[in-house]
């Protein structure tokens, strides 16, 4: 069954990503759906209106014994709503350190109504450490790309599309 409000392909009583119900309609497909719309566009405004996407920053500190400890901080991007075709860059800068494949790694964390989820992303194009800022880039409600600009605010490398 495809979601009526996100069009996620799913099985069983509701959507597992929106949480919108599983609905049968008998007789007349469009007079049903049409019937439902009222519902279905007030499920969705409250879905992707309390969807945010934001850059975990992993910090590594020594404690007072010497002994180095990880912190995480979130910092948000925004709601996906209000970045819908447009880019949107972090104040904070990072040190991009890149893997032997030339990609930064990092986590990104996706709050929806509902429950927070850390997706790992990738982004290419690097192959020395660098000081970058990194954005976002919202196609639809349903997609994005995060990147990252260096010092000169020239782009550096992009990560595959995300789609929700």
């Amino acid at each position: 069954m495809r979601c009526l409000v996100c069009n996620n392909e799913y099985t069983g009583a509701e959507c597992p990503f929106c949480k919108f119900p599983n609905v049968q309609i008998n007789g007349d497909y469009d007079e049903g759906i049409k019937q439902l719309m009222p519902m279905i566009n007030t499920h969705r405004q409250n879905f992707f209106g309390s969807f945010t996407v934001g850059l975990v920053l992993l910090r590594r500190i020594n404690d007072n014994s010497g002994s180095p400890q990880a912190t995480s901080q979130t910092v948000s991007f925004g709601q996906i709503k209000t970045l819908i075709n447009s880019t949107k860059w972090l104040d904070q800068q990072i040190v991009a350190y890149p893997n032997s494949d030339h990609q930064i790694e990092m986590s990104i964390e996706l709050d929806r109504l509902y429950e927070k989820t850390n997706l790992p992303v990738a982004i290419r194009g690097f192959s020395n450490p660098d000081i970058v800022n990194i954005g976002i880039q919202v196609t639809d409600e349903y997609s994005f790309k995060i990147l990252a600009r260096n010092m000169n605010q020239t782009i550096k490398g992009e990560s595959d599309l995300i789609r929700l």
